[in-house]
């Protein structure tokens, strides 16, 4: 775990096509999708969102009102801790970002439902223990078309 600002961020990884990336993920229960990477972070680890299958494009709203144009995408894996996703959606930002001033990626509330968290500040570490919603649906497999 590391400190910005007031924000706690966890070091997590992407991975696509072989191309192993590691960054910092803002944990957002704001945010009810799985994942939205930052398209700044991306270029800067060469990450080849090119080769991620392409599934929409739509404009959401940021916390401070503003609207955010992403593109939505299967995402080969996700590894947070010992715990790997493959084959998730996730969204990629196009132009704004939900922080204006740090390049961060986000973990959105249908990773963070699937754990127990346990937060210890004295020793900057986040413990994860799956729960029983850890094998549930994502929200866009629910829906028909996707």
């Amino acid at each position: 775990m590391e400190f910005w600002k007031d924000l706690f961020l966890v070091s997590s990884e992407i991975k696509e096509t072989g191309i192993v990336n590691t960054a910092l993920f803002l944990f957002d229960i704001g945010f009810d999708r799985t994942v939205l990477l930052d398209i700044d972070l991306l270029k800067e680890g060469n990450f080849p969102t090119n080769k991620m299958e392409f599934v929409k494009k739509v404009n959401m709203k940021g916390a401070q009102g503003n609207e955010i144009p992403v593109i939505t995408a299967n995402l080969k894996t996700l590894k947070i801790g010992k715990y790997k996703f493959k084959n998730i959606l996730v969204q990629t930002t196009t132009s704004q970002k939900p922080l204006f001033d740090k390049n961060v990626h986000l973990l959105g509330r249908e990773i963070l439902k699937r754990f127990y968290l346990f937060l210890d500040f004295q020793k900057n570490v986040v413990y994860l223990k799956p729960n029983h919603l850890f094998y549930d649906k994502y929200i866009d497999q629910k829906k028909k078309g996707i």
